[in-house]
């Protein structure tokens, strides 16, 4: 399960009133496709076509009256890098006015190259991001806080070494909501099937994400999300 963007979502409907957040998990939707349709040379038709069509399976609504201010990608591992990308670009298309962010492991350490990858990312979270989208959400000129705001680097920025910019962690994670666990359905995760694999273990078919804490107190040399 999307731990962090639900996380995300929890956090901000506790903190602004009324505010639609939406999530949709690719992984989830290629693994429910009976049919490949979009060609072989690259996903973004795929990617179009769900950002314009999709219907969310849980409460029936379609997002084709669905213009987000910002739109989010989570990226945790480096084969998703591309897809990100990609995500991103289509976002801009389809989306043309959104702030595009993107955050997670793979973001905060290569934000460097993100930028040189992609000409329409707006900006990427450092660290976690809950206390630093609420701001951003209630900031009056968005984009002159993701300049200002330590806690965002924007492509201005990208140059400046890690040290200038600034975590702002949420030190008692119980001021974060229980997670916005509704907001998928919780079935789509037994789709995955290293999972499957696992449930035959230890005989059943049910499984469950969640996390007790943040971050990792090692620094194995082969990681670069410690």
């Amino acid at each position: 399960m999307p731990l962090g963007p639900l996380s995300m979502s929890a956090y901000l409907k506790d903190k602004i009133p009324n505010i639609d957040v939406r999530i949709l998990d690719f992984n989830v939707d290629l693994n429910l496709l009976n049919s490949w349709d979009y060609g072989d040379k690259s996903f973004k038709p795929y990617f179009k076509d769900v950002l314009l069509n999709h219907v969310d399976r849980r409460t029936g609504q379609s997002w084709r009256d669905f213009n987000p201010s910002i739109i989010g990608s989570s990226i945790l591992f480096g084969p998703s890098y591309d897809n990100m990308l990609d995500i991103i670009t289509v976002s801009r298309e389809v989306f043309p006015t959104s702030l595009l962010l993107a955050g997670g492991g793979i973001a905060t350490t290569m934000y460097k190259k993100v930028f040189d990858d992609s000409a329409v990312i707006d900006a990427i979270g450092f660290t976690e991001c809950e206390i630093p989208m609420v701001e951003l959400m209630q900031a009056v000129d968005r984009h002159q806080h993701l300049h200002e705001d330590r806690a965002w680097i924007t492509r201005s920025k990208s140059a400046l070494p890690r040290s200038e910019f600034a975590s702002k962690y949420v030190w008692d994670l119980d001021e974060i909501p229980f997670y916005d666990y509704g907001m998928v359905n919780k079935e789509d995760y037994s789709l995955n099937p290293a999972l499957t694999a696992y449930a035959g273990v230890y005989e059943t078919a049910n499984n469950f994400h969640y996390m007790t804490f943040r971050g990792c107190p090692y620094r194995c040399n082969f990681c670069a999300s410690h």
